[in-house]
């Protein structure tokens, strides 16, 4: 894992299109804003033979949870790429001591709702209308 610098405009492109990532998110992107200077998140990209592939920005909040945002390019997809970012995520959140991680998914988007039950997140407390909040405690 490297932190997210100037590959960032590569992963853009493919990035563009997604429903669920927001135009201020993409536009740091765009300047190849390095790790932690995405409004204090921590941001990260998976490589797969030299190539970014995908990225994951980690928000943590105060009352110990971080928020997780993942997306790998379609092109490479069931790579194994998601499941190893979510393995950093998870590291980092115990070597930070934080007490879980959680992430908002698309009720329409059932496959990135499987992969995250998958990795061992379940239901959250809160439930809005077009998403589902997902979590993973990070206690032993």
């Amino acid at each position: 894992m490297r932190p997210l610098g100037c590959e960032a405009s590569q992963l853009e492109e493919g990035l563009r299109t997604s429903p669920y990532l927001d135009a201020s998110f993409l536009g740091a992107l765009a300047k190849r804003d390095p790790v932690k200077t995405l409004n204090g998140r921590e941001a990260w990209t998976g490589w797969c033979e030299g190539e970014p592939l995908g990225f994951l920005i980690l928000d943590p909040g105060p009352d110990g949870v971080a928020e997780l945002t993942l997306a790998v390019l379609p092109e490479a997809r069931r790579r194994g790429i998601g499941q190893r970012l979510v393995e950093f995520a998870l590291e980092r959140g115990q070597t930070e001591e934080w007490s879980h991680i959680s992430l908002l998914v698309g009720r329409d988007n059932s496959a990135a709702q499987a992969f995250f039950e998958a990795q061992g997140f379940t239901e959250g407390h809160t439930q809005l209308q077009e998403y589902r909040c997902l979590r993973r405690s990070l206690s032993p």
